[in-house]
């Protein structure tokens, strides 16, 4: 928790790009994984962020379409959301942005099926810039 905190501190602080997301629980659409919260950190189209399930993320998200439509790679610390699944999987994000300071997006995460299983991650994020 102390990290957490020197993250939404320190970092709006020294970098121009950044944003603090936070996604309430997840739900069931496309994914199965349910009652995972998560909080992180951007700058521009890299990220951090941390999850209620113990699991760490680090995203990259290369494709970027008039900032509606992003999708890139996320890897984990661990297999994510579940011990069956992966650490790299696909990320992606479409939303809409109010007034250059606030965008609230829908994200999935998903293997891609390239697990044995395909467990996958929904959930809408609002991210402060």
């Amino acid at each position: 928790m102390k990290y957490l905190l020197l993250i939404v501190v320190f970092v709006p602080s020294i970098v121009n790009s950044q944003s603090i997301t936070v996604s309430p629980n997840s739900f069931e659409f496309w994914g199965t994984e349910t009652r995972i919260t998560s909080f992180g950190v951007d700058y521009e189209n890299l990220g951090l962020t941390l999850y209620s399930s113990n699991h760490v993320s680090f995203h990259w998200l290369p494709v970027n379409i008039n900032d509606v439509f992003s999708v890139g790679v996320i890897g984990f610390n661990k297999s994510f959301p579940t011990p069956k699944a992966v650490r790299i999987n696909i990320k992606f994000d479409v939303g809409y942005t109010f007034k250059n300071r606030f965008r609230l997006s829908y994200v999935h995460i998903s293997n891609a099926n390239f697990a044995e299983q395909n467990f996958g991650y929904d959930t809408l994020k609002l991210t402060i810039y």
